[in-house]
């Protein structure tokens, strides 16, 4: 999603205030977009949130299936909460809630002309 054409919003709205503008092709580069996709999946694969269990897990040859689950969901967590610090910037895109507030009073204005009519 990174290596999109006009990135990762997309194409902007034909109203916006957004550069009309292609990424530069350095962004094309497919050595450069592998190693990013290398560097994410080893970033991701490092924080263990879906491991299977193992030995570490058998105290007094029985499995600890609390043991298990807390230290998943820790690390779980953990991934979580790092994509969201990466990805905040991403949550509101303000030209496409401007754009959506105006069609919801243009049509808010219309209907009540008709209701007039």
């Amino acid at each position: 999603n990174r290596y999109r054409p006009y990135g990762e919003e997309g194409v902007p709205m034909p109203w916006s205030s957004s550069i009309r503008r292609l990424c530069s092709n350095d962004i094309l580069n497919f050595e450069k977009v592998f190693n990013g996709i290398k560097d994410n999946l080893f970033k991701w694969g490092t924080s263990q949130s879906g491991t299977m269990p193992t030995f570490d897990y058998v105290i007094n040859n029985e499995f600890d299936e609390d043991l298990f689950a807390e230290v998943r969901e820790k690390r779980l967590a953990a991934l979580l909460s790092n994509e969201i610090y990466e990805t905040e910037h991403k949550w509101l895109v303000y030209d496409f809630e401007e754009a959506q507030v105006k069609i919801d009073i243009t049509d808010m204005i219309l209907e009540d002309m008709i209701e007039e009519i």
